[in-house]
């Protein structure tokens, strides 16, 4: 495969500068299949990788090297704070259930502070975002599962010292998501009607220091799933669950702009997936980039950009037999996005197994957008997961390891991999919860997973 091929063929002098760590010594080991260059990472920040086997691995910065994060459970979804200084991570034991879940908290040197999520009791299906603005994090989770009554999810607001601030709980979050000024949440907060068995749903905003719960909008039968903010905090982005059910949702959900001031709906576009990865705010822009198109198969269904300003929202124009994927704004109002061949999962390329997701990320690369016109971004083919950097550089992955292209290079370089893949849903990679990177341009709400029954 054309990827690996050229993975593979790294020359003599690159594998020099490679950082191949084969044993534990002094917490700056890897495993044998992970490989790192952190003198390309000079001057760019640091950086979090989840390599293939679910080992947290640092580079950059102060460190020298490679430092392998001691922790005992595979672990996932890195997040760095506003600031730098603290990384969040989360684990899930090897088992059937991958429960219960723990958010640690870590230094950026790479030593385990502690757990941020609460202590004493199980914690199953634990999601976390950090604050815009400040060291603390939101978290949501389910906890009391062996109650009588049932479980009820809890979402809780903890600084770096363990605190927590209790602000919502309810039979069902379906996600919450932090204001760009970091001073409140929105939230979906549901319960069953029981009888006659119909969801009722509320969009809240609730105080990130806690306080009384604002009521955005309500839906009765459907759930409002939080997907974000507009850029300048006046609404609340919302998917709208039918029936909250998963199934539905798998194929697509209308995304709805819901003002925070009246609760007036405007319709985005009438179905897309739920990946956080496939939205994108620009607060320089004061616009949101998603990716249209229904169907879980990843290439099926004609997926295409759509950019919506405060007024209207326009289709770019892609050709036949393409799809696009994984809009990314840069601090300077910049578009990227990647635009591939919609590859099918047919036998010969694999179903949907990594091997179909590399011949798609294979087929074509990163574009840059402006208006309705693209062009190819230099040094970008086949690439995809594109993250723009606070300097104008660009990191990417390739063929399951993050690659970084300087801002006015034509050439990217190898920084680490293989990056985890475990999170594959037909043919869709979640590559952005395998690393994280200090100088990511971020200008929006921290999302946090959301959580449909």
């Amino acid at each position: 495969m054309a990827v690996k091929r050229l993975i593979a063929a790294v020359s003599l002098v690159a594998l020099v500068m490679t950082t191949l760590v084969t044993t534990a010594i002094d917490g700056s080991a890897a495993s044998s299949s992970f490989s790192a260059n952190p003198s390309r990472l000079h001057g760019h920040g640091e950086l979090a990788v989840i390599s293939r086997d679910h080992h947290l691995y640092l580079l950059g910065g102060r460190l020298t090297g490679v430092r392998k994060v001691a922790l005992q459970d595979p672990a996932d979804d890195p997040m760095w704070s506003h600031d730098g200084r603290w990384l969040a991570v989360t684990t899930q034991p090897t088992g059937p259930n991958d429960e219960p879940t723990t958010i640690w908290l870590v230094s950026r040197s790479g030593h385990v502070v502690r757990p941020l999520t609460p202590k004493g009791q199980q914690v199953l299906h634990a999601t976390a975002a950090w604050s815009p603005r400040a060291d603390r994090l939101a978290i949501s989770y389910t906890a009391d599962v062996t109650r009588p009554s049932g479980a009820t999810q809890q979402l809780d607001v903890v600084d770096i010292s363990g605190a927590a601030t209790s602000l919502a709980s309810a039979q069902n979050i379906s996600g919450f998501a932090w204001a760009p000024n970091g001073r409140r949440l929105a939230v979906g907060l549901n319960h069953i009607q029981n009888p006659p068995g119909r969801w009722d749903s509320r969009l809240v905003t609730i105080p990130a220091g806690g306080g009384g719960q604002r009521t955005i909008t309500t839906d009765n039968g459907n759930i409002l799933v939080v997907a974000g903010w507009w850029p300048n905090g006046s609404g609340v982005l919302a998917w709208r669950d039918f029936q909250g059910s998963g199934s539905i949702a798998a194929d697509g959900l209308p995304l709805l702009d819901i003002s925070t001031a009246t609760g007036h709906r405007r319709q985005l576009t009438k179905t897309m997936l739920q990946y956080p990865s496939w939205l994108a705010t620009s607060k320089v822009k004061d616009e949101v980039a998603l990716i249209a198109g229904g169907n879980r198969e990843l290439t099926n269904r004609h997926k295409h950009l759509v950019v919506c300003t405060r007024t209207r929202c326009h289709s770019v124009p892609q050709p036949a037999h393409k799809v696009t994927f994984d809009p990314a704004w840069s601090l300077d109002g910049r578009l990227a996005a990647v635009r591939d061949r919609a590859v099918q999962p047919t036998a010969a390329n694999g179903y949907f197994t990594l091997h179909y997701t590399h011949k798609v990320d294979a087929s074509g690369g990163i574009d840059l957008v402006r208006g309705r016109r693209v062009h190819a971004v230099r040094g970008g083919g086949q690439g995809t997961a594109p993250v723009w950097g606070a300097r104008g550089a660009m990191m990417f992955v390739r063929g399951s390891s993050l690659w970084l292209l300087n801002a006015g290079a034509t050439t990217a370089h190898r920084l680490a991999g293989p990056l985890s893949s475990a999170d594959a849903f037909y043919g869709f990679v979640s590559w952005q919860d395998s690393f994280a990177w200090t100088q990511a341009a971020v200008d929006s709400g921290r999302l946090g997973s959301s959580q449909v029954i």
